[in-house]
């Protein structure tokens, strides 16, 4: 077991191979301010180069897959839609194996073209399930209201995700939690959560990339949040990076902690290397 320290922050032993599968956070290490920074540009490259596979999850529940791997694409970083995992991806994919065939949506019209066409989204009559996605920008009192009462009959109620605060330019913003909680709070029912920090979402991570659970502790999971990315993703069994500037230690986690994408692409590149040396 060799230990890094050359310019890396560890706080525990790292054996001197790449990882098998690397799941990488969407919002923040990569899409920062309205655009991809230039480091995960040159990750991807240096894992496509070392065969390493890789998915981009993200909890963002306000846009289709499609219109994210445009935004990605403008900005030259060019991937696979099958690569890039939203909540509603992740839910028709699993809602399947549920046998949830209908459901009654309130969320993004947008986000809402990555459920069909599995899915049937209704507005009347009895749905298999509830599911709340960003109501901010498609905001529907009816809609919302027939949820409620499908609810209050006990039709199981899924969360595209659940955190409270979000920020992207420096500015704190309300996010999905803030209806989940509302929607949770008044029908009294116990809702599910479909992104992360929830099990399935790193679950399908690694099936994206063609892992089963039992690679998880040979994967990497890479966030600039603690809570809920790199906490769910330890409790799943992947290996943690922390990606922060100030290389605070995440002992809890036993993270390994880099200043930047680009740090991490050097790390990788060493591992990778080091097995021929």
């Amino acid at each position: 077991m060799a230990e890094l320290r050359h310019g890396y922050s560890l706080s525990y032993p790292v054996e001197s191979e790449s990882p098998r599968g690397v799941v990488l956070d969407l919002d923040g290490p990569i899409w920062k301010n309205n655009q991809v920074s230039a480091d995960a540009i040159d990750l991807v490259a240096t894992l496509r180069q070392f065969s390493i596979p890789f998915a981009i999850l993200t909890n963002d529940c306000s846009i289709s897959r499609a219109s994210l791997v445009e935004d990605l694409a403008s900005f030259s970083l060019v991937v696979d839609a099958q690569t890039l995992l939203t909540p509603s991806v992740i839910f028709a994919e699993a809602a399947v194996n549920f046998g949830i065939r209908s459901i009654a949506y309130v969320g993004s019209t947008s986000a809402a073209q990555d459920l069909q066409p599995e899915i049937s989204l209704i507005r009347q009559g009895l749905a298999d399930a509830v599911v709340i996605g960003d109501v901010f920008d498609d905001y529907n009192r009816e809609q919302l209201d027939y949820a409620a009462r499908l609810a209050l009959r006990g039709v199981p109620v899924y969360a595209l995700q659940r955190k409270y605060l979000w920020s992207d330019d420096g500015q704190m913003r309300l996010d999905v939690g803030f209806w989940v909680a509302g929607f949770e709070a008044a029908t009294a029912t116990a809702i599910q959560t479909v992104g992360k920090p929830a099990p399935g979402a790193y679950r399908s991570a690694l099936q994206h990339i063609g892992l089963g659970d039992e690679s998880a502790s040979h994967c990497w999971m890479v966030s600039d949040q603690v809570e809920p990315d790199l906490n769910g993703a330890a409790q799943f069994g992947l290996r943690t990076v922390l990606v922060s500037k100030e290389l605070q230690n995440c002992n809890s986690l036993d993270s390994i902690v880099v200043k930047d994408l680009g740090q991490l692409s050097d790390l990788i590149i060493r591992f990778a290397t080091s097995k021929h040396s």
